[in-house]
């Protein structure tokens, strides 16, 4: 059995979008795809292929300190994929402040990430936040021993 499984820009809905405020800004030059693109070969995004690919990802990255976000200090790491583990949402806060990124959760679970992981790009590298799963199911522990 084929499960589809749609990757979608999550778009916030704002009232100065909705009201036109910011449509001449942002949205007026957005033209549909007059390509014709060729979608077959998306075997990759099926989850047990994905899932696949990003632990392989995950494994040959390079696992540095969150400290070494702050100005350049990627700079002297070799690999293309870099790791940053985060404890618990404050610490993940404090993460996405350093880089700029925006600190959104639904859940406590933080929007645009896919099972904890949060790519993105920083002076060139690919930096994956990633959930420190030892210190999650830490906290698991101790909250159900209360």
């Amino acid at each position: 059995m084929f499960v589809c499984v749609c990757i979608s820009v999550d778009v916030l809905p704002a009232f100065s979008f909705v009201s036109g405020q910011l449509y001449g800004q942002y949205l007026k030059d957005i033209k549909l795809n007059d390509r014709v693109v060729q979608l077959e070969q998306l075997s990759y995004l099926e989850k047990k292929n994905y899932d696949q690919y990003l632990s392989n990802l995950l494994l040959n990255g390079t696992v540095v300190d969150a400290s070494m976000l702050k100005g350049h200090e990627l700079d002297a790491v070799h690999s293309d994929e870099v790791i940053v583990y985060y404890n618990d949402l404050p610490h993940l806060d404090t993460m996405l402040d350093t880089v700029g990124l925006i600190k959104e959760h639904r859940a406590a679970i933080p929007r645009t990430s896919y099972n904890g992981l949060i790519p993105f790009r920083w002076n060139g590298k690919r930096v994956w936040l990633v959930p420190n799963v030892n210190k999650v199911q830490d906290r698991v522990a101790t909250k159900e021993d209360k």
